[in-house]
């Protein structure tokens, strides 16, 4: 029989998770040994996406954020902080919504913004895919209707968003959600335990949602419901083409608020994950 864990957070170990399970923190200001990202340009020789810190995080470093952590203009309000108000996507919000859907290459005023970012020198790949779109939503209205239900109502504690690795000390200050690589199998797992100790069948969440709401704000949303859902995330395609130039491109996220989180921890021992029906399974 495998000897009991003395840690009070066994869920990594039990389902041999690769990365560390992280918390996020609100914080007054920026620790100061955290990598984080000011006005587009990162301390730590990070730009760009905000979830290329995420992976940083996954990898055993803290960082921080700041409604300056990122290029993308909701990045901010994805990570559950203040907007940035300087915030501006090429051509504004209804090119924006042209990008998500069906391209600006139909517009005039999208091929008039492609020329401008060309002279400013961004990348040709860049620009056209500018023009393409991602085709994510059908169309503008579509899309629209996404941007506005992707960022439920938040009510940020302050404008710094921290992640780390949780460690056995965080019991006296616990975080408001803890966040989870898994595979397949492992996310399966995480599934049937968020489910185990509650009524119902739908106590987690797969939005198609940014994957920085998916990770912080949707999750933050549901801690402060009374029964909480675990969300399921980087279901977001681009966030897994950003992701995976660190991670491996095999994993989903699952965060949880605190509250479920401690709920699973201490189901482990009662629930399918002492039984050999599931250590069969990781042989």
């Amino acid at each position: 029989m495998r000897k009991k864990s003395s840690t009070p957070f066994r869920l990594k170990e039990t389902l041999e998770l690769t990365y560390p399970v992280l918390g996020l923190w609100y914080e007054e200001s920026v620790p100061p040994n955290a990598a984080t990202v000011i006005e587009g340009r990162s301390r730590a020789a990070v730009r760009g996406c905000a979830l290329f810190l995420v992976a940083r995080a996954f990898k055993g470093d803290m960082v921080a954020f700041t409604p300056e952590s990122g290029i993308c203009p909701g990045a901010s309000i994805g990570l559950g902080l203040p907007p940035n108000p300087c915030a501006y996507f090429p051509g504004g919000h209804e090119a924006l919504l042209r990008y998500m859907s069906d391209g600006n290459e139909s517009s005039p005023e999208g091929r008039a913004e492609a020329v401008r970012l060309r002279a400013e020198g961004i990348r040709e790949a860049v620009v056209m895919e500018y023009l393409e779109g991602e085709g994510f939503k059908k169309d503008p209205v579509l899309a629209d209707d996404y941007h506005r239900i992707s960022y439920p109502p938040l009510k940020p504690e302050t404008g710094v968003v921290v992640l780390r690795p949780i460690v056995t000390g965080d019991l006296e200050r616990p975080p408001k959600v803890a966040l989870m690589l898994a595979d397949a199998l492992q996310l399966s797992a995480l599934v049937v335990l968020a489910n185990f100790a509650r009524p119902g069948v739908d106590n987690v969440r797969i939005p198609l949602a940014p994957g920085c709401s998916s990770l912080a704000a949707i999750p933050l949303h549901e801690a402060g419901m009374e029964n909480p859902k675990a969300v399921v995330g980087l279901v977001d395609l681009a966030a897994r083409r950003h992701m995976g130039r660190i991670l491996k491109r095999m994993y989903l996220s699952m965060s949880v608020p605190w509250s479920l989180y401690t709920e699973m921890e201490k189901n482990v021992d009662s629930s399918f994950l002492s039984r050999s029906f599931w250590k069969k399974m990781l042989v």
